[in-house]
């Protein structure tokens, strides 16, 4: 193998990171990470050098660039949407380094939900009824019978309006189940300030369903899906446990999902989340995640390579060799997956969706079940390299240690 040029990588905190870590380590890649102190990823075999993050982005530049003159290390990569968002704004002062990296304005075009639901509808892709407030008061919702409840509210660019709701010491919610117009109408109250208000989506039923396509002038280059098995928070959320789907399924879909990408001009990985329900093969489009998404340590297990793609193809401009993704695997999130089973077995009055089934045998079986399947997975664990999952473990113990009994973890 030839001698690659090294990456360095913000975002190594998470399981993400870590999978992207391992990826591009089993390519022969020299992956140079930077993140907090307790990373759960700096103990890992396959991150060459390891650096506590600067936090302030002057500081964060120059640290980038001393790493990347140091350790032969030309490109930088990250998984966040802020992290994306700070590397495109210092693209001129990172130079010669090289953002593996969407562009400013696709990446904007993409993660924004009002324009991605507006070319989805052009598409003929089914979306939720949505409307985008002005005020906390929405007669649409009082006058128009079609309105059922619970409605779902969530922001359409959260990356646009997270400093904002900071700064005024206001929480960003990914997504937030509203009963009521009074409901919608006092949640709203708090963002009068702000003068911006979040979207008004209907609430559609299922789990959820992730396509995942790189794009390359126009084509994807590699596609992989899988489909939740078990979120947290439970009535909707990130992956716990998800399980990858062969290529033929919801090839349909699929290529309705490659239409959208390339209606918007995307280039790279990314992810077309829809709300799918298994009974009426109903599927609706949520949004689109231009960026390495929550539930990657499963495509990094079936050998989908979307982060060697990332590299090759906006680092080394070629095109490698082409993986088949293999289908069937199961990946589980620990800490969230305990969590959650806490939740549904002793706190089910918490869990906010109306419409989510309570079944604690079947939820406890599924939970144990999935240790003995030899196609099971994990986020963090893994036997070739166990270091990052005995940190995540101590640094359990040092927070469980550390709570003085009083907060709610769950």
């Amino acid at each position: 193998m030839d001698h690659l040029p090294g990456v360095i990588l913000l975002g190594v905190d998470s399981p993400i990171g870590l999978g992207m870590i391992r990826e591009l380590g089993s390519h022969g890649v020299a992956v140079h990470g930077l993140g907090g102190k307790t990373s759960i990823s700096r103990v890992s075999r396959y991150l060459a050098s390891f650096a506590t993050r600067e936090k302030e982005p002057r500081a964060l530049v120059a640290q980038l660039r001393a790493i990347s003159a140091a350790h032969n290390a030309p490109f930088v990569m990250t998984v966040s949407e802020t992290d994306i968002a700070l590397l495109n704004e210092h693209a001129a002062a990172l130079a010669p380094i090289k953002a593996l990296i969407p562009k400013s304005q696709r990446f904007e075009r993409v993660i924004s939900k009002e324009r991605a639901i507006e070319a989805a509808t052009a598409l003929d892709i089914r979306v939720p009824r949505t409307i985008q407030p002005v005020s906390p008061r929405v007669p649409e919702l009082a006058s128009d019978p079609a309105w059922r409840y619970p409605v779902v509210l969530k922001w359409a660019n959260p990356h646009e309006v997270r400093e904002a709701l900071e700064s005024r010491g206001l929480r960003l919610d990914k997504a937030l189940f509203c009963f009521s117009p009074d409901d919608v109408r006092k949640y709203l109250e708090q963002f009068v300030a702000l003068g911006k208000f979040p979207l008004i989506q209907e609430y559609c039923k299922g789990v959820g369903l992730g396509q995942f396509i790189f794009m390359h002038e126009g084509k994807p280059l590699q596609t992989f899906q899988h489909q939740r098995l078990r979120e947290w928070p439970p009535e909707g959320g990130g992956s716990t446990a998800c399980k990858a789907l062969c290529r033929d399924d919801h090839q349909a879909l699929m290529q309705r999902s490659i239409a959208l990408l390339r209606a918007l001009e995307w280039e790279g990985v990314a992810m077309v989340e829809y709300r799918y329900d298994p009974l009426s093969h109903d599927a609706v489009f949520m949004e689109i995640n231009g960026r390495f998404w929550g539930s990657f340590p499963l495509a990094v297990a079936c050998r989908a390579d979307f982060a060697w793609l990332q590299y090759s193809v906006f680092g080394l401009e070629k095109i490698p060799k082409i993986a088949s993704p293999c289908a069937g695997k199961k990946c589980r999130f620990m800490i969230p997956e305990a969590k959650r089973l806490a939740r549904v077995l002793f706190q089910p009055d918490k869990i906010i969706d109306p419409l989510f089934r309570v079944r604690p045998a079947k939820e406890v079986l599924d939970f144990f079940g999935d240790f003995f399947s030899p196609r099971t997975c994990y986020f963090v664990f893994r036997w070739d390299d166990p270091k990052p999952f005995l940190a995540d473990m101590a640094n359990l113990v040092t927070k469980l240690f550390a709570d003085d009994g009083t907060g709610d973890s769950m």
